[in-house]
Formats: C-alpha cells, structure tokens, sequence
C-alpha cells in the first residue's frame, strides 16, 4: 500500500481484485462467465499469477459449501 499525503491508497492490483469480487457477486454474465472458465475470465485482467490463483482458489472454496 502507498501513500499519498492525505491517506494510504490502495494498489492497482487490489483495485482489480476488488472488481473481480464486485462484478461477479453483483453481475449473473460475469459470475456466469468466471464459472465455466476462471482463467479465461481473468486472462487479460493485469494481476499478478497469484492473486489469479487465490481468486480461482476462492471460488472453489465458495463452490463446495
């Protein structure tokens, strides 16, 4: 996290991950598209492999409550 002058701000990538988790719980094509293929879904998002993976390890997480 850096900082401005003001407040921390967050990184560009939690940005991202915050988007992921916003589309796909307040959007069916989004939640619908992460499910038939998470790595598709997030091919052309700009996250790092492993924030990829804790999303993809999420969802399954979720899946088999």
């Amino acid at each position: 996290m850096t900082r401005n002058w003001v407040q921390s701000i967050p990184t560009p990538e939690a940005y991202w991950i915050n988007r992921v988790l916003y589309d796909t719980q307040h959007k069916p094509d989004c939640m619908a598209r992460f499910r038939a293929d998470p790595d598709a879904y997030l091919q052309d998002l700009p996250l790092s492999p492993a924030a990829k993976a804790a999303l993809v390890l999420l969802r399954h997480r979720r899946q088999h409550r």
